[in-house]
């Protein structure tokens, strides 16, 4: 209940969005970290 009342959502609702952001973030970052010139490799290497 607590955890409704703070996020709005129930917990397999947080977990579907939680699974569906992961991927979608995942590839955002792969594509943002790979489109501009960069002084040091992704990692800081």
């Amino acid at each position: 209940m607590l955890f409704r009342s703070v996020t709005g959502l129930t917990v397999p609702e947080f977990d579907q969005i939680s699974r569906e952001m992961g991927s979608k973030y995942e590839e955002y970052e792969r594509r943002r970290l790979s489109k501009r010139k960069r002084k040091r490799d992704v990692g800081g290497n």
